[in-house]
């Protein structure tokens, strides 16, 4: 709930650790939460950095399918998620939620 202060924290630890990909995930997560759900730009710019740094890293990718979603490129959400589930291990925590926005996004297309 005091997104405000991760923010602030997670910033000046990537100030010490800028090359943590780790790091950039949380700060994108925590700008999330901070807007409420939307990735906004700042957020967006943390995903594509910890994306530069781990590619393999499954949360860059989920938000950034996120974003496209949020701004009405359903096509590219889903580019970017069935990428994410084709590399994806099927026990994979993250597989059930990501599952269920593809459907979502699916729907949407249709629509």
């Amino acid at each position: 709930g005091r997104t405000e202060t991760a923010i602030y924290s997670l910033d000046s630890a990537l100030e010490a650790i800028p090359g943590n990909a780790d790091l950039w995930v949380q700060l994108g997560v925590a700008l999330v939460a901070h807007a409420n759900g939307e990735v906004v730009p700042a957020a967006r710019l943390a995903f594509d950095r910890a994306n530069r740094l781990a590619p393999d890293h499954p949360a860059p990718s989920y938000f950034l399918g996120l974003a496209w979603l949020q701004a009405g490129e359903t096509g590219k959400a889903l580019e970017t998620w069935s990428q994410l589930r084709a590399r994806s291990n099927d026990d994979a925590p993250w597989v059930p939620s990501l599952e269920r926005q593809i459907a979502a996004a699916e729907m949407m297309e249709q629509m």
